[in-house]
Formats: structure tokens, C-alpha cells, sequence
């Protein structure tokens, strides 16, 4: 046997890296190009598609696989272009969370890392998770989600924790960015957002009103004197209109700058805004006060209890909210009584359905259903405390939270006040507002709870084609209605 000497074989194994490196059996594996893509939520038994792009830097063809996240890896895709999108589909079988990986593989067989993973929750039927984000700090402790959310155009969630974080949250279920309002303190975000017709986002934190742009950074903020806790709502023009604890109401330019204040008793009440610009409040001297858009006084009523619940305004002109013990009010755009029910303890704020019927509920665990003429029509109990704003979907059915001592939950209710379903969202912090649920246009409905933020599956459709149908009237929490009824040449209403 002939052997090489060791010159020869160093000559030998140059020549081999050389020709490795020149057919490119030396080069780089491809990359991954993010997350795969696809929905964040689909029902058990159902195809599936997901895609996913990688880039190879010596430019080969690129093959894909998929972890499916149910103990299943599919085949290898046939090769694309590199940097081109490939997709494949799966069915799932087993509901739950999933987590889906992809991997990428070029011509020579080099492998890609697996991918970061796509969250998809595998649905069976109502009420079934489709969307969750957990928020933690740096010691581990897990966020209690505070405030009602906000969605906007593109989907987005915007919601503040009880770590004083605001989250923007993809429509995918993805976190997309955070901003820490005060990174020594660890103080809830109660307010509510309110997002403005330019994709502005504003919500109260410590004595401030922030304007977000759509990506957290900061706008601008006004300072006031005193924390907030009520929610903002935007006016037509623009305008914000923000309680502060100080007992003042301000309304603020959609560039920061103050246009005037007007000073009440104090309170948590939010401001609602007529399609004529005129801003109701509620004070917890007992009055509901009506402002003209320059800050003038209309009117004011005497509910004779503290008004901490957000008016809400029909299509009519009427205007509905609840007292601390005095029960639920409605009067017209003139600021006269039509009726009143008695109820014993503090009612959240109003909302209605197609048909004009008035939902709320109350700090004794009750969600009770009025006619649109408050008399009596149901109501529905369960023994826990802290109801919190009802929500209507476009089916009637209405979704309500309740606070109970150890685990708070999502009651989705039929149209005649029986249940339909309840979900377990973990108990609310002591003495903070109970949250209120928030209806997308898809009919996912959006929940803040006690360790985390869910979105849960509802209707096919979304919130009810009503007056105020949830929260603060619409998804992105403007606090305003726009239009006025539409009536035929008689004068009378023909829609609602």
C-alpha cells in the first residue's frame, strides 16, 4: 500500500476544501426569515395553510418542513427560489395551543435553525382560546390585565396591565410592541384607550394623557392634576375629552395642546360625545352635566348618587347612566327624566341592543335586561360581586364579566337572560374596576384577566348593529356616536 507523505496530503486536503467551497458544498445554511404565517386560530378537523420564507445566502433553491406542534413533521416542500414564500397545509386533530416551527433546507442539503414559533390555538366551539398574552416581570410575577381593550383598523389590540405597561398585541395574538409608563413604579393602567381616526392612541396613566403612535412611541403627553383613571374619548375634530381625579375635565388637541377645562366635583366617569359635539359626564356630586364643544355649560341633572358609570347615547337623543345607589337613569338631550330604575348598589355604565333594550350590571353580581322604556325584562345572577359594562353581539347574545373571591369569569348570555357559557379569565385585583369585554368586527371577543389577556372565540359576525353596543360604543373606544336616526317624510324613525 502506497502511503502519502505529509506535504502531499496537506496539498491533497486544500485541493478537497477548494473544490467543497467552489460547488458550494462549503457555503452557508440557509436563514430563516421570522415566524411562519398564517391564522392564529382555526376550528378542530379543518385544513390549515401556513407559509414560511428562508433566504440562502449562495442563493440555492430552498426546501421547507413544518413542525406542526402535534407531534407531527411534514415532508420536505419541493425547493422554491430562496427568499421566496412556500406553503403547506395540515389538519389538527387535538384541540389546545399549538406551537408551529419551520424549518428550511437548500440544495446541498444544509439545514436552517427551526424557526421561532407561531402560536395557533386549535378551536372546537365558543369560548375556546384563540388568543392569550402573558405579561411578566423581571422577578417572574405574572401581570393582571386591567383595562378594556381597544382594537384598531389592522386589527390591533391595545391594552394596559397592572405592571403600568401598555401592549400593543398583533392580530395574530403576537405582542407587538410595549410601553412602560414608569419603569421604578408598578402602577395599574386603568383607563381604558381610545383610538383616534389617524391610528392615534390615547390612554390615562398616573396624572398624564398619553398619545401613542401606532408603534407605542410617544406623541406627545398633557399632564394633569391629579391621576386618571376615567377613559378618553375623542371628538369628531379630533379633540380628546379626559377626567382627571382632580375633578377636572379637559379637553386637550389632538396635538397636545389644553382648549379648555371645566371643573366638577371629581369622579371616575368617562365622557360620552353626541353626534352635535356635546360632551355628557357624570360627577360624583350626583350631577350629569351636558357641555357645548367650546366648554360652556348646557345643562346639568340631579340624579341625587354619585355618577362614576360613563353615559350612554342612543340614536334618539337619549341619554342612559347608572349610580352608586340610586339606579339607572334616562333623560333626553334637554336634560328631563323619562325614567328611572331602582336598583341597591353602584350599576355599571349602559349598553344596547338592536331593539333598544338596555344591558348593565351591578357591584352585587346582577345583569340585569330593561325595555328600551325601563321596565323590567330579566335578570340574570350568579353569586359572585363586581359586574362589570356588558357587551351585545350582533346575535343578541350578551357577554358579561363577574367578579367572584378567587376566579373571575366571561358569561356569554342568551337573549333571554339564560346562560349560554362561562370562562374562567382569573380573579381581578382588589378594589380596581372590573374590565369589560371588547367585541372585534370578526366576533373574537377580548377579555382582560387576572394572569392573562385572552381573546376567545364568539359569533361569525361582530358587535350588534345597536346605538352603543359595548364599552365606551365602539371597538376603538371613541366614546362618541356619529349619526343621527333616519326618519321618512312624516318625521318618524325608521331605524334604529
Amino acid at each position: 500500500m502506497k502511503y502519502l507523505k505529509k506535504a502531499e496530503m496537506n496539498k491533497s486536503f486544500g485541493l478537497v476544501i477548494f473544490l467543497f467551497g467552489l460547488f458550494g458544498c462549503g457555503g452557508k445554511p440557509p436563514k430563516m426569515k421570522g415566524r411562519p404565517i398564517g391564522p392564529a386560530s382555526g376550528q378542530i378537523n379543518t385544513v390549515q395553510t401556513f407559509s414560511a420564507v428562508a433566504e440562502d445566502p449562495d442563493g440555492q433553491d430552498v426546501s421547507y418542513r413544518f413542525d406542526w406542534g402535534d407531534d407531527i413533521i411534514s415532508k420536505w416542500t419541493e425547493p422554491k427560489p430562496s427568499g421566496t414564500i412556500a406553503s403547506d397545509t395540515h389538519t389538527f386533530t387535538t384541540e389546545g395551543e399549538k406551537q408551529i416551527r419551520a424549518q428550511a433546507k437548500d440544495s446541498d442539503g444544509k439545514l436552517s435553525e427551526w424557526s421561532e414559533p407561531k402560536i395557533f390555538f386549535v378551536t372546537t366551539n365558543e369560548a375556546s382560546i384563540c388568543r392569550r398574552l402573558v405579561c411578566v416581570n423581571s422577578d417572574g410575577d405574572t401581570a393582571g390585565f386591567v383595562s378594556t381593550p381597544a382594537i384598531g383598523d389592522d386589527g390591533t389590540v391595545y391594552v394596559g396591565c397592572s405592571f403600568g405597561h401598555f401592549h400593543a398585541i398583533d392580530s395574530t395574538g403576537m405582542p407587538k410592541a410595549k410601553y412602560v409608563i414608569d419603569p421604578d413604579e408598578e402602577e395599574p393602567i386603568i383607563s381604558s384607550p381610545a383610538i383616534g381616526s389617524d391610528g392615534s392612541i390615547y390612554v390615562g396613566a398616573l396624572d398624564k394623557l398619553y398619545a401613542f403612535n401606532p408603534n407605542l412611541s410617544v406623541r406627545w403627553f398633557f399632564t394633569t392634576n391629579g391621576e386618571i383613571f376615567s377613559s378618553p374619548a375623542i371628538g369628531a375634530d379630533g379633540t380628546v375629552y379626559i377626567l382627571s381625579e382632580d375633578g377636572v375635565l379637559y379637553a386637550v388637541s389632538n396635538q397636545g395642546q389644553e382648549l379648555w377645562r371645566a371643573q366638577l366635583t371629581g369622579g371616575y366617569s368617562s365622557p360620552a360625545i353626541g353626534p352635535d359635539g356635546s360632551i355628557y359626564i357624570g360627577s360624583d356630586n350626583g350631577y350629569l352635566f351636558c357641555f357645548n364643544s367650546n366648554g360652556n355649560q348646557k345643562w346639568s341633572y340631579y340624579a341625587g348618587s354619585a355618577i362614576n358609570s360613563s353615559p350612554t347615547l342612543d340614536r334618539e337623543g337619549k341619554i342612559y347612566f347608572g349610580t352608586e345607589d340610586r339606579g339607572v337613569f334616562c333623560v333626553d338631550s334637554t336634560g328631563n327624566l323619562l325614567w328611572r330604575y331602582p336598583t341597591s348598589s353602584p350599576t355599571s355604565s349602559i349598553v344596547l341592543d338592536y331593539n333598544g333594550n338596555v344591558y348593565f350590571g351591578t357591584e352585587s353580581g346582577e345583569l340585569i335586561s330593561l325595555s328600551s322604556s325601563g321596565s323590567e325584562r330579566w335578570i340574570f345572577f350568579e353569586t359572585g360581586s363586581s359586574g362589570s359594562t356588558p357587551a351585545v353581539r350582533n346575535d343578541g347574545v350578551i357577554y358579561f364579566r363577574m367578579s367572584f373571591a378567587d376566579d373571575d369569569s366571561l358569561f356569554a348570555i342568551n337573549e333571554d337572560g339564560s346562560r349560554r357559557w362561562a370562562f374562567s379569565i382569573g380573579a381581578s385585583e382588589e378594589n380596581e374596576p372590573v374590565p369589560s369585554p371588547t367585541i372585534g368586527d370578526n366576533g373574537i371577543v377580548f377579555i382582560s384577566g387576572g394572569n392573562a389577556f385572552y381573546g376567545l372565540v364568539g359569533s361569525s359576525g361582530g358587535p350588534a348593529l345597536s346605538s352603543w353596543p359595548m364599552f365606551r360604543h365602539d371597538r376603538k373606544h371613541t366614546g362618541r356616536i356619529d349619526y343621527l336616526p333616519i326618519r321618512d317624510s312624516r318625521g318618524l324613525q325608521i331605524s334604529r
